[in-house]
């Protein structure tokens, strides 16, 4: 079959998932960013803050095919064995950017409550 198509000369593509968007949604889009630029027109975007919160699971991720021991001799199981927890620990980070600006990086361990 390869032979085959070699000879024709075809090759192989994958199919690629996007967007089924109508034209009703293209001009609600539109007007959408039309209504933005006039909103933050003559440098009024520079007052924005952004900021995005990521919770983290504080464990080792373990990967059985990659992770490996190489040794000469035989290793004991308890150097060998990775533990995990039902529910591991986590801890929340916080960071802010503006235009002209970025705030440090804010880490808030689990059961801290911030108002």
């Amino acid at each position: 079959m390869r032979m085959i198509l070699g000879e024709a000369e075809l090759k192989a593509h994958k199919e690629v998932e996007g967007h089924l968007i109508t034209e009703q949604a293209k001009v609600n889009l539109l007007d959408f960013c039309k209504r933005l630029r006039k909103r933050f027109a003559a440098d009024r975007h520079q007052a924005i803050l952004f900021s995005d919160e990521k919770w983290f699971d504080i464990e080792k991720a373990h990967n059985r095919q990659n992770d490996r021991i190489w040794s000469e001799g035989k290793v004991a199981l308890e150097e060998r064995m990775i533990y995990r927890m039902q529910k591991p620990k986590q801890a929340v980070v916080c960071a802010r950017v503006a235009s002209i600006a970025k705030t440090p990086l804010l880490f808030v361990p689990e059961g801290v409550k911030v108002q």
